[in-house]
């Protein structure tokens, strides 16, 4: 375990730097205020949110100084996170979860909480994760929702703080006084440690969104989890084995040769080949010249202009592409619309769901296996 704990307490209003997981302080400093009850990590700095000033807070790296600051949108801030780009918070009072845009009191959505209590929040890099202080409970919503897809019953009697580490709930409990790592978001827990100072209101890890690099020209091959940006540009190869969360990259040069989980935007502009085994989620490229072969699941839009050739073995889940000029030869189930606007063949071994071509422009159409159309 890479990471450091960061927790926030409100007994002796600090902010502590934990050795890894454990009740071990490496660092602290005081808090901006004196109520602080959430604590996040963005890249390299600290952000937190004060309840008695109501106001969320940006740090200089790990330490009390302070580099921004705005009100909060409600009076009482009792949770803060950051997804990648913009903070994420709860309100006790308005009973609410708020998205900023970015680190700013702007406000770009919310809705009201499962919770009248809702002490604490994060970001599992597609949902947001919540404690429920009356239910005394942890929620999975659905994206940024009041929707809530699962849930359960929190180590203690009073959840606090919370935050994802990429696998696993890492959660505070005032009551009980402790940190808890869970296994995955489950009420199994597989590690605890006594928290520092009697009244833990907030908890984050120093690892959440690193900053990977910005351009490079070489190759990057590495096992482990890529959490947001990886790099902006790349001339060279890129040979990840694990999970890739957020955008991998704006512009590519050479190829991409991933294994594992790509979720949410894996890049916007490839020259070349892309080679991933394993599960694409949302979307896949928007511009490709090259060509694509992989092994898996697709789900959402794959691309959006393909000059090229696809071949993959797996499940695609709604759009497959908007405009294509290739071959595309899936063995698998398509499901909901496969094309809107084709110029060349579509050959497929498989089954074809729901929704045909919008429009075949030229070439032909080979679906070898069940077939069930249903025109818009």
């Amino acid at each position: 375990m890479a990471y450091n704990v960061i927790s926030a307490d409100g007994t002796v209003d600090r902010h502590c730097l934990h050795s890894g997981f454990s009740s071990s302080i490496s660092e602290s400093y005081a808090s901006p205020s004196t109520s602080p009850r959430g604590i996040t990590w963005k890249s390299s700095n600290v952000i937190s949110a004060d309840s008695d000033a109501s106001r969320h807070y940006m740090h200089t790296g790990f330490s009390s100084s302070i580099d921004g600051s705005y009100s909060s949108p409600g009076v009482s801030p009792y949770g803060i996170t950051w997804d990648g780009t913009n903070v994420i918070s709860a309100d006790y009072d308005d009973d609410k979860h708020y998205r900023h845009t970015g680190f700013s009191g702007t406000i770009s959505d919310s809705y009201s909480t499962a919770s009248s209590i809702p002490n604490g929040i994060t970001w599992d890099d597609i949902n947001v994760i919540s404690v429920d202080g009356i239910g005394d409970g942890h929620l999975r919503h659905s994206g940024f929702s009041d929707t809530i897809s699962d849930s359960y019953q929190s180590p203690s009697s009073s959840p606090t703080g919370i935050t994802w580490d990429g696998t696993n709930v890492i959660s505070a409990d005032e009551c009980a006084d402790e940190h808890y790592l869970h296994n995955g978001f489950s009420d199994s827990v597989s590690n605890s440690y006594a928290a520092p100072d009697g009244k833990p209101t907030g908890i984050t890890e120093d690892e959440r969104y690193p900053v990977q690099t910005q351009s490079v020209a070489g190759a990057i091959t590495f096992t482990g989890v890529l959490v947001r940006e990886s790099l902006k540009n790349l001339v060279g190869g890129f040979e990840p084995a694990g999970v890739l969360t957020q955008k991998t990259s704006k512009n590519l040069v050479g190829d991409f040769t991933p294994s594992g989980s790509l979720i949410s935007k894996v890049l916007k502009v490839l020259t070349s080949t892309f080679e991933p085994a394993g599960k694409l989620l949302a979307i896949y490229t928007e511009l490709c010249a090259g060509a694509i072969t992989f092994s898996g699941s697709l789900a959402h839009v794959l691309i959006r202009g393909l000059a090229g050739a696809i071949t993959f073995t797996g499940i695609l889940y709604k759009k497959v592409y908007k405009d294509f000029k290739g071959s595309f030869a899936p063995t698998g189930s398509l499901a909901l619309p496969p094309y809107m606007t084709i110029v060349g063949t579509l050959a497929m071994s498989g089954s074809l769901i729901v929704v045909g071509p919008d429009t075949l422009v030229s070439g032909s159409r080979h679906p070898t296996a069940r077939q069930r159309i249903r025109r818009g």
